[in-house]
């Protein structure tokens, strides 16, 4: 292993006793989030050009995906406690 010059201890000390499973699993969150922000904002941007276009069912269809991606985002962030700071004042 390489490591650049500097005072390497404490640092090493702090990460060795990480969770491998925690970090695949917040990780594995994010990315689910990702992907579920990313269908909400396409959606998002179908449903302008739908509309604007009079592609009718194209503009359900994109309402109904987009609708659902948001819900599962929301419910996925308020079950983690994300809005719960928000809230508060």
């Amino acid at each position: 292993r390489c490591r650049p010059p500097g005072v390497w201890g404490p640092v090493v000390r702090k990460f060795t006793d990480h969770n491998p499973d925690k970090i695949y699993r917040e990780t594995l969150t994010d990315a689910i989030d990702c992907g579920l922000g990313i269908l909400f904002c396409g959606g998002s941007v179908l449903i302008t050009i739908s509309l604007l276009g009079r592609h009718w069912l194209t503009a359900m269809v994109a309402i109904l995906v987009t609708t659902i991606s948001l819900v599962i985002f929301i419910r996925r962030w308020k079950k983690r406690g994300i809005f719960h700071g928000i809230s508060e004042e």
